[in-house]
């Protein structure tokens, strides 16, 4: 990333933390051809995407960037929209004990923020029901089955709502194993529409096919980072980057 600010014709410096301030700043870009805000993880690219939305730059519009990082809205869409399932149920914390018992044990209890819990025994489940009610009884929480087996993570970008994977760990994957989770990948990244960047998503090699666990923006593990971003960037900017016509032409 430091060798593509050093590259660029402008560089701001702001607080991107503070969307209102990074619009200020990029208030002269509004509309502009070949510009656009970038974020890499889950706070950055949200502040982009709203940044973006504002200005009416090219990129994903902060409801795609909460359906990709929101573990309960994404477990949802992920289950409606693709041919991925997992045993999993919606509700409230006064509604946990008996959502995990209709899951089975174990389960995994998850926050909207992205808190997880395992839940081996209905004791548990009661237990963790009373110390969220104390909290936030209204929040969502997401009652899912464990998943077993061996983790596999992979990245991708998109542009223009095509998806190509950039990596995938373990590198050693059968050619089976790499395809599906492939087709998982994409196909997460279809159902919470994301259009534009980068994006990863780990997954669990069940018995049944790979099930996903989690997923974020930016490069996953076991990528090249700095190539992903100069992907990403040139795609979004249509500059004629050799990489970029590669991976997304």
């Amino acid at each position: 990333m430091r060798r593509l600010v050093a590259e660029a014709d402008e560089a701001i410096t702001c607080d991107w933390t503070d969307t209102t301030r990074l619009c200020a700043a990029l208030r002269f870009h509004t509309g502009v051809p070949r510009t656009s805000v970038f974020g890499f993880d889950a706070a950055g690219a949200m502040a982009a995407a709203r940044a973006n939305a504002a200005l009416r730059l090219p990129g994903n519009p902060p409801g795609t960037v909460r359906a990709l990082t929101d573990p309960v809205l994404r477990r949802e869409l992920a289950n409606a929209y693709t041919p991925f399932p997992v045993r999993a149920e919606r509700c409230r914390a006064d509604e946990l004990a008996a959502t995990a018992a209709r899951v089975g044990y174990p389960c995994v209890a998850r926050t909207a923020g992205g808190d997880l819990h395992v839940l081996r025994t209905a004791p548990v489940a009661t237990a963790l029901a009373r110390l969220l009610a104390a909290g936030e009884p209204d929040a969502p929480l997401l009652v899912e089955e464990q998943l077993t087996g061996p983790l596999c993570t992979a990245s991708a970008h998109s542009y223009g709502g095509a998806h190509t994977v950039l990596a995938l760990a373990p590198h050693d994957a059968d050619a089976p194993t790499a395809h599906a989770v492939a087709r998982l990948l994409t196909a997460t990244l279809d159902a919470v529409d994301h259009r534009v960047g980068l994006a990863h998503v780990s997954a669990v090699l069940t018995p049944h096919g790979p099930r996903l666990r989690d997923a974020g923006p930016g490069p996953g593990p076991g990528a090249d980072a700095a190539a992903c971003y100069a992907t990403a960037i040139a795609a979004v900017l249509d500059l004629p980057q050799p990489a970029h016509r590669a991976a997304a032409g």
